[in-house]
């Protein structure tokens, strides 16, 4: 059968059809302002601002090339969410397109070898790997798992990352089937500018490895010497990663990690397979070996690794599948503490490891097209029926993100015990101007989880708006004490003090948020200003003129202030 030239044309069409709407999406309250529209880096394209994409973390991860994406989008349209909607949307269309291309790739190679050193043939014809190759490609692009990496404007680095390890992953099966010089180093690249959108592609060397064991192949010798490259790669950005997340690796016990993951794997397994809508996955009960939620997903994977070693008799296929989409997983075992709380997963963690269950569900759809007609004819009703059920249910998903109070009320209903969720609200009850709603949202933000940071700094914004000014000064310092990375908190003492006189306090405050976040341009600002109001004229003129350099942007509004800074000589 001859491969249809507009078949790999379908899952990103059928991506466009499920998750158009998300183009009239807004930007949300979750990290949207942090990582997006309150980013200084993000509101230049000068050689400074690329200079400090690639030399910070944002807040906790390395992703310089993200950043850039959204530097070039505000240059070229502004903070207008269409197209930073739109990208997104590109690149989950690519990354469907890439799932069909890498699917029918593996589908169609050999299994292990016969004793006579032959490959056995693969199952199924040319034919009936394309259509299991497309229909997996289809539930990739359509399935409501992947609603909140598309929708979502932060969630950026995650469908940039995936399409780019796609990339990688299709050139160096190139490479594997002809040998082609070419591929390997465009595979090469691929794996950096990955990395460079989020370090979660570290371990596609690895899956290159299952690549030579499932084809029965030695990983030894010429088969690591052809991965060595990928893993110098992949080792320089594990050891970049790992500072930016180091605190919250070191904030739990390794047996806390193993139990988590083993939930997290889990739990990830039964989205895939059953999705439902949660914004974040709190553990609101400790992690102990003792609670059943920690002890059965251990059980399951034991008895799933029996499993899998009793299938070994027979194919590498089930290994094989399996060992991708855990191997895709293990970066996301980084992320479960963060701010004092711990979550188990998110949707965005599965992007990549849904490659390794629809590599699966493809060997299972082969050999089904390859039996009777009623079977055949059972297998298109039900995968009709899935298709059109995960397209809705990601088209339902896809709205929640319209804007941040559709959002936050509907995880709210899922997670009535998250203080993110009931801050939040009250941040947007704040800003239509029901300061008591606020305060409400805020205090129960309190209840949920005492010395919450961003409640206890909302809380001082408004006691500090209706003119209680000690007790907004002391709830921006209880705010630092509780979480000593909280840029908000210390910019607010830092001003509040300064109104108020206390520059020795205001200098002391702004510093220690430049200790958080470097590069924050309106920081310097204050910091400058303090200076000058205290009379130390050089070390205000050397704040702005960092200022200038890092955030041209900003350039008038010192000039402004300060018109003779140009001849300056410092």
């Amino acid at each position: 059968m001859t491969r249809h030239r507009l078949l790999p044309l379908l899952p990103p069409l059928a991506a466009l059809l499920v998750y158009g709407q998300s183009l009239g999406n807004g930007f949300v309250l979750w990290d949207d302002h942090e990582l997006i529209t309150e980013n200084p880096i993000v509101r230049s394209l000068s050689r400074s601002a690329v200079r400090a994409a690639f030399t910070s973390y944002d807040p906790e991860l390395y992703v310089p090339l993200t950043t850039l994406t959204f530097q070039a989008e505000h240059a070229l349209f502004g903070f207008r969410p269409f197209f930073f909607h739109l990208t997104n949307l590109v690149l989950h269309g690519v990354a469907s397109l890439l799932v069909f291309l890498v699917l029918r790739m593996l589908l169609s190679a050999g299994r292990r070898p016969a004793p006579d050193g032959h490959r056995k043939p693969a199952s199924g014809s040319e034919g009936t790997v394309e259509i299991a190759a497309l229909l997996c490609a289809l539930l990739f692009a359509v399935h409501p798992l992947n609603a909140e990496a598309v929708a979502w404007a932060s969630a950026r680095k995650d469908v940039l990352s995936g399409a780019l390890a796609l990339v990688s992953l299709f050139l160096y099966l190139r490479f594997r089937e002809g040998g082609s010089r070419a591929a390997f180093r465009g595979s090469f690249a691929a794996l950096l500018l990955s990395l460079l959108a989020k370090p979660t592609a570290m371990v596609l060397p690895f899956v290159f490895l299952l690549l030579h064991w499932r084809e029965g192949t030695s990983p030894k010798g010429k088969a690591l010497k052809e991965a060595l490259p990928f893993f110098f790669l992949s080792s320089v950005f594990l050891a970049i990663g790992f500072f930016g997340k180091a605190e919250n690796i070191q904030s739990l016990t390794l047996l806390q990690t193993a139990l988590l993951s083993a939930k997290s794997t889990v739990l990830s397994t039964s989205l895939f397979l059953f999705p439902r809508f949660s914004l974040l996955f709190l553990q609101a009960t400790p992690v102990a070996l003792r609670s059943a939620e920690f002890f059965l997903p251990l059980f399951l994977l034991l008895a799933v690794t029996v499993a899998v070693r009793w299938s070994l008799r027979r194919t590498r296929d089930v290994a094989f599948g399996l060992g991708i989409a855990a191997l895709f997983l293990l970066p996301s075992f980084a992320n479960f503490s963060k701010a004092g709380a711990v979550y188990v997963t998110s949707d965005r963690y599965m992007y990549l490891a849904q490659v390794g269950f629809l590599f699966l569900l493809g060997i299972l759809l082969m050999r089904l097209l390859h039996s009777s007609r009623t079977v055949r004819g059972i297998t298109a009703a039900a995968v009709s029926t899935v298709l059109i059920i995960a397209g809705w249910g990601a088209w339902r998903r896809s709205l929640l993100w319209h804007d941040s109070e559709t959002l936050f009320t509907a995880a709210l209903a899922r997670n009535p015990a998250s203080a993110e969720l009931r801050n939040n609200m009250g941040i947007l009850r704040e800003e239509d101007g029901d300061l008591e709603g606020a305060r409400g949202r805020y205090e129960d933000a309190l209840r949920v989880r005492p010395s919450f940071a961003p409640a206890l700094y909302g809380l001082g914004k408004l006691a500090q708006a209706t003119g209680d000014g000690e007790r907004a000064l002391a709830l921006y310092r209880e705010a630092t004490e509780a979480d000593p990375r909280f840029l908000a908190a210390y910019n607010a003492l830092g001003s509040l003090l300064q109104d108020r006189g206390n520059l020795d306090g205001a200098i002391a405050a702004f510093r220690g948020a430049l200790e958080v976040k470097p590069n924050f341009a309106q920081t310097r600002i204050n910091l400058a200003d303090a200076y000058g109001k205290k009379g130390m004229y050089r070390e205000g003129l050397q704040e702005y003129m960092r200022v200038m350099e890092f955030n041209p942007e900003f350039r008038e509004e010192i000039l402004r202030k300060v018109p003779q800074i140009e001849d300056v000589n410092l």
